[in-house]
């Protein structure tokens, strides 16, 4: 790749080095916001919480890092969600959660659930519980 454009040069009046952009981060909500949609049709009750935080860059080996930790565990959260599940009398019928890049200075961590219709108060203190507890003493060996 270097040999191929070490010949080329920025036209003429332009700079020769990219000017560095800075991107504006979405502003963080002073309340939390609620939205609740009804479909009539639907046989279950979805939920889903969403949290913004400011995005990593994965361009250096500590954004890579970064990255990964974060990729970890959700993976972790994921299994935990998995084995109460499929537990005798579960909360909820699924949980999963995602992490997405929503701008390039934002990123998004969703935690879904989906539950029993009338039970989205249960399922939603069941996966809230989960992720505090991951948050607050994080993950076992074995879980990793």
């Amino acid at each position: 790749i270097k040999q191929a454009f070490a010949k080329c040069a920025p036209a003429e009046g332009q700079p020769k080095e990219n000017p560095k952009v800075e991107r504006p981060l979405i502003a963080p909500h002073v309340e939390p916001r609620i939205t609740c949609m009804v479909d009539r049709e639907a046989t279950k009750t979805s939920v889903t919480v969403t949290f913004k935080y400011e995005a990593s860059e994965c361009a250096t080996p500590s954004g890579f890092f970064t990255k990964t930790v974060e990729d970890s565990f959700k993976l972790a959260l994921d299994n935990r969600l998995y084995k109460i599940m499929r537990k005798a009398d579960p909360p909820f019928f699924s949980a999963a959660c995602s992490i997405e890049e929503a701008t390039r200075t934002t990123t998004i961590f969703s935690l879904q659930i989906v539950c029993e219709e009338g039970k989205a108060k249960q399922g939603l203190e069941a996966g809230l519980r989960e992720l505090t507890r991951a948050r607050l003493h994080g993950f076992s060996e074995q879980e990793l």
